[in-house]
């Protein structure tokens, strides 16, 4: 019974049904997407793989030009295809020549070739070098992906496009060694039912692949969308607090906070519009980003509110980076409507070592903000030692809800 449902045909007709389910359901996610490039690509594929295999049936019983050379084309073509796919949904270029250029080169065999055996044998070859060719280069983009982006699940990819190039390599010398034969319009060689079982398995592996990268991605923009301010591409409160929490609490490595206020934006807002205010805002972030650069923690922690948060830093390193920013933005004319928009921005400061929470941290730079608001804005206020020692844990001046006035006023000292 084994040996009746493991032979060519019941293979051949499992072979069908996984291509018939594929091409329906790539078909209905491009027709959900008709203007996704990387779908456009790989449902002609798929109905190329359908069309070829169709026309290669037909050969069993009558071959002619069209179900040998035609259906080895479209072949070569759909591979050509799916790479193309993927350099689509790798966000690279993509050139319909180069996927031309392999079943143009069997046309030319097939011309070029008079004797039939030979020509047969080496379109054979070059059907399978062409394709291995292809799925090489698709394995090849895996590696490369999309720029700034990291899918962790390309590396399977990488490994299956190998192993199906490497399978249609390894269809030149069988088919050299044992030539497929035509027994009762059924092609017959001893190594054929494992090559298409393996095509078959890199077929299926390829199908789920593609919706494993689309689902990464997808999760991966929606984290990036709930943990990015959308106005300036920073880390929104969340995502920041996140950080300084993990490095303090987890890693237990200390560092220097600074929370910075622009100073009198709402009359910013209420004399030059709130557009005007989003231009201030986003210009205040690129200097902020600029300066503080990769090692340096940023984000937008509300309104006109921001903050940075070095590990391993004290207040007296941190002050230098604060007073870089605070300078290159009051020296920065921000242009509106042929308008220019001045603004300063007054930034409190505070280190403490690792272990401890964020409570205690932020309670005392936000005492040195309102120390440097209070004092005449513009400038800078880090909390001395004895703040740090004094805050607790149940401090008011959480991260997350901070009051708007503070107690101890005395605590803090300027930087400068």
């Amino acid at each position: 019974m084994a040996s009746d449902f493991l032979n060519l045909p019941t293979l051949m007709l499992v072979v069908s049904l996984v291509n018939f389910l594929n091409v329906l359901f790539i078909t209905f996610a491009w027709l959900r997407s008709p203007r996704n490039p990387a779908l456009n690509w790989w449902t002609a594929a798929v109905w190329m793989v359908v069309v070829s295999v169709a026309l290669g049936s037909l050969g069993q019983f009558h071959a002619n030009l069209l179900t040998g050379l035609v259906a080895a084309m479209m072949y070569m073509a759909s591979m050509a295809f799916v790479w193309l796919g993927f350099r689509a949904f790798f966000h690279r270029k993509r050139h319909l020549s180069r996927a031309l250029i392999g079943p143009l080169a069997l046309v030319t065999l097939y011309v070029a070739i008079p004797d039939t055996a030979l020509r047969n044998e080496t379109v054979l070859a070059a059907l399978c070098c062409g394709v291995a060719a292809y799925l090489f280069a698709g394995a090849l983009q895996f590696i490369q992906g999309a720029e700034g982006e990291t899918l962790s699940f390309s590396r399977f990819g990488f490994v299956i496009f190998t192993g199906n190039a490497l399978t249609h390599l390894a269809a030149i010398p069988l088919a050299h060694v044992w030539p497929i034969e035509m027994i009762d319009a059924r092609p017959v060689s001893p190594w054929l039912f494992v090559v298409i079982l393996l095509l078959l398995m890199h077929t299926v592996a390829t199908t789920l692949l593609t919706v494993v990268l689309v689902a990464e991605r997808s999760h991966q923009r929606l984290k990036r969308l709930a943990n990015t301010d959308m106005l300036t591409g920073m880390k929104n409160r969340r995502a920041f607090v996140s950080s300084v929490e993990r490095t303090l609490e987890r890693d237990l490595i200390g560092g220097a906070l600074a929370i910075i206020d622009l100073d009198y934006f709402k009359a910013v807002n209420d004399n030059y519009g709130h557009l005007a205010g989003d231009e201030v805002l986003k210009a205040f972030a690129q200097i902020l980003q600029a300066k503080a650069g990769s090692n340096v923690v940023v984000g937008r922690l509300g309104g006109e509110e921001f903050a940075f948060f070095a590990r391993e830093w004290t207040a007296e390193r941190a002050s230098l980076l604060a007073e870089e920013i605070r300078a290159e933005f009051a020296d920065t004319a921000v242009e509106f409507a042929g308008r220019h928009i001045r603004a300063t921005v007054s930034i409190g400061l505070a280190d403490i070592p690792g272990g401890f929470g964020i409570d205690q941290l932020s309670a005392a730079a936000d005492s040195a903000l309102y120390v440097a608001k209070a004092s005449g804005r513009n400038q800078i206020c880090a909390a001395s030692p004895k703040t740090l020692k004094s805050m607790s844990a149940e401090l008011r001046g959480s991260f997350e809800d901070r009051p708007q006035t503070v107690r101890d006023i005395s605590a803090v000292q300027a930087a400068g």
